[in-house]
């Protein structure tokens, strides 16, 4: 079972760095084809932000994964003890 899972993540890490590549290849190419050639592609953009997208969703599943996704203190101070939080903050 823990071969499995660990293919499973292999494949998310593999798709996310190919969601990278694939969106910094289609973005050059709308810089080269805009400004170099004169002619606009249309769809180039949209898919970027496609690719985008599942960049950063696959991304933060790895970065939780591995324990280093961005982490806010302001709502463990809170739930650890309230009144304590209210009083400390700077007004």
């Amino acid at each position: 079972m823990r071969t499995l899972i660990d293919f499973i993540w292999k494949i998310i890490d593999i798709t996310a760095l190919s969601a990278f590549v694939i969106m910094l290849a289609l973005v050059t190419s709308q810089v080269v084809f805009r400004y170099v050639l004169q002619v606009s592609v249309p769809w180039t953009e949209e898919a970027a932000r496609w690719f985008y997208a599942w960049q950063v969703f696959l991304g933060s599943a790895l970065a939780m994964r591995a324990r280093i996704h961005l982490r806010s203190r302001l709502l463990d101070r809170f739930s650890a003890d309230p009144g304590r939080f209210w009083i400390s903050c700077p007004r």
